[in-house]
């Protein structure tokens, strides 16, 4: 989880303390990681940003509706030093011969379970709201 979201989510506080006034609302989970899937050397990130985000929820007496995983890019790709950087992300993820050329960039909209993922969220969040 960066540090944007997690400031997000700790500037909510003041919703809690006391109040309780997000209690009962919906919440959905959707994550962008360069490590969606299992990797044999790396945790599993995009899982635990759902999870946070999930737990997060709960502790809020949220009522979590679901998640969406997005493959995205290692920032090394914008970079422009991949060839020569000892702690390239792409070589750490893809193997020593890895470039950006060879292992492209990653976009949503070419993703089709993450697309289906969101149309079902989508009309999971619609079917709360029509209750």
């Amino acid at each position: 989880m960066d540090a944007r979201t997690k400031a997000f989510l700790e500037r909510l506080y003041p919703l809690r303390h006391n109040h309780g006034y997000l209690a009962g609302k919906l919440g959905a989970a959707v994550v962008a990681s360069c490590v969606v899937n299992e990797h044999e050397l790396l945790p599993p990130a995009c899982q635990m940003g759902i999870n946070a985000i999930q737990f997060f929820m709960m502790e809020e007496g949220m009522d979590f509706v679901g998640a969406v995983k997005i493959e995205g890019n290692v920032p090394c790709i914008k970079c422009g030093n991949s060839a020569t950087c000892k702690m390239d992300g792409i070589k750490m993820l893809y193997g020593a011969e890895a470039t950006v050329d060879s292992v492209g960039i990653k976009l949503f909209e070419e993703q089709q379970m993450a697309l289906d993922g969101a149309a079902d969220l989508g009309r999971k969040i619609a079917q709360k709201f029509a209750q």
